[in-house]
């Protein structure tokens, strides 16, 4: 599987191919395609007064009918529902989901890629003027992902979806895209990879950076590698897990491993699901899993690493614990007022000394 690349203003979301490559390298190589893909796509309307255009290009070599889109707004409070404007365009509205349906109804929120398309791309609008927070921006491919909208209340959302073979979506190959809108302020999104790894997600954003003098129109992206395949990312974690020893205690290798979900269909040929991250796994409570998956003293001392991840990362009292003697940077890109990179290290008491914001002090430089 490829990638699908989430554009905004525009925001580009893809499914994509290749290897890993170095951070600079593949921001390098990000910027080339987005720029190939939108040449061919032709996205050069201007957006509504009022409106933020999202450009979803399909990369994956799935037909636009296999993959599914869905958004969510307000904490799930609120679903977008989309109709054409006289311009053709198709406009997202915060709406109420009707009552007592399926989120894959007709009209009650999931579409396919192929209902967007509008003179030769998949794009969307959705409002800069009212509040849209904590919302997702859901992906499926095969089939749309399926929600009950109750009589009252949000969207029920389960909680455990991917990590419980007893809920509706575990063997729906799906993943999201977070974000927030600020009525007439600013725009947040992230590719929220805390939780789990599902498909390889990207985008890209276009913004006239106001922090500059004069103000320059600037692109940054976030997600994974564009060039990076679902089944690479799978192959260098399963490939990753025969480098873990297996003592003392059963060593670590078992317990990564059963961070890696697969299904065995009838057929009998195995697929992969998605990766859970430690924090999920440590979670995990379904009746048919062997609760939790991963173990919650992992990080502290035990049986099966015999070393204790707080003495050898933050502070120890031979005091050469990694972030006693090297750097930690904290990014504060969703942060303010100043925004940027911190870097700080560790004292003897413990606590983490901030020494100078770089992009700050960079900036003040330029």
């Amino acid at each position: 599987m490829k990638k699908i690349w989430l554009l905004i203003a525009y925001i580009c979301t893809i499914f994509c191919a290749s290897s890993i490559y170095s951070y600079k390298n593949y921001y390098d190589e990000f910027l080339l395609q987005q720029k190939a893909y939108l040449a061919a796509a032709g996205v050069t309307d201007a957006p509504p007064t009022g409106y933020i255009p999202f450009t979803i290009v399909n990369n994956s070599g799935l037909p636009d009918t296999e993959v599914f889109v869905l958004v969510l707004a307000n904490n799930f409070n609120n679903i977008i529902t989309f109709a054409r404007n006289s311009d053709g365009q198709m406009i997202g509205t915060s709406s109420s989901p009707p009552p007592k349906t399926y989120v894959s109804d007709p009209g009650s929120g999931v579409n396919s890629l192929s209902f967007f398309l509008t003179k030769g791309a998949y794009t969307f609008y959705l409002p800069t003027t009212v509040n849209l927070t904590a919302s997702r921006i859901y992906f499926s491919v095969g089939q749309p992902i399926d929600w009950f909208i109750p009589a009252t209340g949000p969207v029920q959302v389960i909680a455990k979806d991917f990590e419980d073979p007893t809920q509706d979506n575990y063997y729906t190959l799906f993943d999201k895209q977070e974000f927030t809108t600020v009525a007439n302020d600013r725009f947040i999104i992230n590719p929220t990879l805390v939780d789990y790894y599902g498909l390889p997600l990207s985008f890209s954003i276009n913004f006239l950076d106001q922090t500059k003098n004069p103000p320059a129109q600037t692109t940054q992206f976030g997600g994974l590698p564009p060039t990076l395949t679902s089944l690479q990312i799978f192959t260098d974690y399963t490939n990753a897990l025969t480098t873990l020893p297996t003592t003392p205690g059963g060593g670590t290798e078992p317990k990564w491993s059963a961070m890696h979900l697969t299904y065995a269909p009838p057929s009998g040929n195995s697929g992969n699901l998605r990766i859970l991250s430690p924090n999920q796994g440590i979670q995990t409570n379904s009746p048919v899993l062997s609760n939790p998956l991963f173990p919650i003293d992992y990080f502290l001392t035990n049986t099966f690493t015999q070393c204790d991840w707080l003495d050898k990362t933050w502070e120890n009292a031979t005091d050469d614990a990694i972030y006693q003697q090297d750097f930690l940077f904290i990014d504060l890109s969703t942060s303010g007022p100043e925004f940027g990179v911190a870097r700080g290290k560790v004292d003897a008491s413990g606590g983490l000394q901030i020494c100078c914001n770089l992009w700050r002090r960079n900036w003040l430089n330029s």
